[in-house]
């Protein structure tokens, strides 16, 4: 990887009291902690759901803080600015290539294994493997022609220790890694059961036996994992990989880990218990953190954080003294999601002009500076402007849609539409020439479209909306914004993908911020027409085509190409991003920071300080 994502933090002691930040908030002091206990929050509208580390896209909504713990990938993501692979952290040495980058080798680590005492092996890889090519329809990472598609054969040698990918033609390495082999979570043999106690050959590694033997024990796998009430006494659930293991598991959110003592990575947790605790919003969460509640970190949203200072740094302390403020950079993007799939709508998001249009009306500035309090960054296309990498094309510094509600009055009205003084605009002009409305569109055609935002989570995704439709109204924009939980969106969406007609269901959504891109960052499972996380509906053949040689060429300028066309076609409408994550933190908390740059929680890093 030849780039890397250099970000930074401030710690920045808490001197001033709750007052600043809310009348009628009063200074507290530090409540007293269980020993070695941290204790954070997690979302009623996002709370662990699914045990079992193989998602649904429905189902993969807590990986990054849940599954993760219990069972870690094949190799790492994430090494302090470096968003690609930590070798240190991985289940696996670097990956040996030859036939042209056509044939790839996994020699595997002899010294990891699972707490029930078994070595972590080739066979645990081709579990997970027999599940991916069997199951990939039921599998959130899978885009059709990529993993496992692109692997013609697997070899699994248990004396060398090694797995070896035959390719279905030569990849880059850098994205095959960074990209693929990273989806890859070794799965423990004694979960290859078809039955409680009938076991199963998905582990085999032997194809046929495989195709024979894994729908079978998915099947009950996913079933075990739908009863959530059975997480903590389930056997299976207690045989992990990574440093963490449950004790405890309630459905509404409380949940507690301990230590596997059996882990045998570079970094064993030190604190003697992990605990979680559901809270109904962030602003739910706020309160808590002024109070002096006994939450170890908890995220400050940049609506409520102090407004930033010309460093992008918070220009006051304003929480419980017992608490520290941490700003880290973390590479995002954020976008609306558009419903191609939505046959009311579809005619105008399939026209460009439409899409113009609407992202001129998105005041990137503004939002910036109000909505983010000053702690974001600008977003025009798939790849982060910041911080600033080689990533960044010179075609993407120049945006192609600046803020402008004239322009978007022109590309309308240069497309058959009238917009009158008040409401939306109507199509006066139907057809398909150069300056008809489009395909689909009919006269007296109204522009209203109806926007979604998730509810609880991000404060500012609302505030971001409402400043959206108040510019789109002024250009005869019709934006009918709502909120609704994300798992009731995502239900709407995935079921539309299945069934055309629950597509009217939603129209555009816009979940806040977003998730940190690809390690390397090509938009296979985003952007491509056959993806399972493309669930807006982008269905275009030069995006497909673009990405596919971002994969397989080294060069630079195949990201570039990629990064460009997204650019101009503008496939969902791109929303200013935050610059990072603002943590209070316990100040007696030690190894919280520099964080996970994917996301991923790391509490075997944390240790108090008395």
């Amino acid at each position: 990887m030849r780039a890397r994502w250099a970000r930074r933090f401030v710690a920045l002691a808490t001197a001033l009291t709750a007052a600043a930040i809310g009348a009628g908030c009063t200074e507290t002091s530090s409540p007293a902690r269980d020993q070695n206990v941290a204790t954070i929050p997690v979302y009623t509208t996002g709370l662990p759901n699914y045990i079992f580390p193989f998602n649904q896209l429905q189902l993969a909504a807590n990986i990054n803080r849940f599954q993760v713990l219990m069972w870690r990938p094949l190799y790492w993501t994430g090494d302090g600015d470096d968003p690609t692979v930590d070798f240190e952290k991985s289940l696996a040495d670097p990956p040996i290539w030859s036939n042209d980058n056509r044939t790839v080798t996994i020699p595997l680590k002899s010294s990891y294994e699972f707490s029930d005492g078994t070595t972590l092996g080739p066979a645990n890889v081709a579990f997970w493997m027999g599940l991916a090519i069997t199951q990939k329809n039921k599998y959130f990472g899978y885009t059709p022609g990529y993993f496992p598609d692109n692997v013609a054969s697997v070899s699994y040698d248990e004396d060398a220790n090694t797995v070896t990918l035959e390719l279905t033609q030569s990849y880059s390495p850098d994205w095959f890694l960074n990209d693929q082999l990273t989806q890859i979570i070794p799965l423990p043999t004694a979960w290859d059961l078809v039955a409680g106690d009938q076991p199963g050959q998905c582990s085999s590694g032997d194809l046929a036996a495989q195709e024979q033997s894994c729908p079978a024990v998915y099947e009950y796998l996913d079933g075990q994992a739908k009863d959530l009430s059975t997480y903590a006494t389930n056997p299976l659930w207690q045989v992990v990989s990574g440093p963490w293991k449950l004790s405890s598991f309630s459905p509404d959110g409380h949940i507690t880990m301990v230590p596997n003592e059996s882990y045998s990575g570079p970094v064993k947790a030190s604190l003697s218990e992990l605990r979680m605790v559901p809270y109904t919003s962030a602003s739910a969460i706020l309160t808590a953190l002024r109070a002096g509640s006994d939450l170890t970190i908890g995220e400050v949203p940049t609506t409520y954080a102090p407004p930033a200072d010309g460093d992008g740094q918070p220009s006051s302390q304003t929480l419980a003294p017992n608490y520290e403020l941490m700003v880290e950079e973390i590479p995002r993007i954020a976008y609306v999601s558009l419903n191609y799939r939505n046959p009311e709508l579809a005619p105008l998001f399939d026209q460009l002009y439409i899409r113009q249009a609407l992202t001129s009306v998105v005041n990137q500035e503004l939002i910036i500076d109000k909505a983010l309090n000053g702690y974001g960054v600008p977003v025009v296309g798939p790849i982060p402007l910041r911080p600033d990498t080689e990533f960044i094309s010179p075609a993407q510094q120049d945006p192609p849609y600046p803020f402008s509600i004239e322009n978007a009055r022109d590309y309308l009205t240069s497309h058959g539409w009238s917009i009158p003084d008040n409401g939306p605009a109507v199509c006066t002009s139907p057809g398909t020439g150069p300056e008809n409305c489009g395909a689909g569109i009919a006269a007296g055609h109204e522009l209203v479209i109806p926007v979604t935002f998730a509810t609880g989570r991000d404060p500012s995704a609302e505030v971001i909306m409402e400043q959206w439709r108040s510019d789109a109204a002024q250009a005869g924009i019709v934006l009918d914004v709502a909120g609704e939980t994300y798992q009731t969106w995502l239900g709407k969406s995935t079921a539309c993908i299945d069934d055309v007609a629950e597509c009217t269901s939603w129209g555009a959504f816009f979940l806040g911020g977003q998730a940190p891109p690809q390690a390397y960052p090509t938009g296979e499972q985003s952007y491509a027409s056959s993806a399972a996380s493309n669930v807006g509906g982008w269905d275009d053949p030069a995006t497909d085509q673009l990405i596919q040689t971002s994969t397989t060429s080294p060069e630079l300028a195949s990201l570039h190409a990629y990064a460009d066309h997204l650019t101009e076609q503008v496939p969902y409408i791109w929303i200013p991003a935050t610059v990072g994550i603002i943590n209070a933190v316990d100040s007696d908390l030690r190894g919280a920071s520099p964080m996970n740059l994917h996301g991923r929680l790391e509490p075997e890093n944390w240790y108090f300080e008395e």
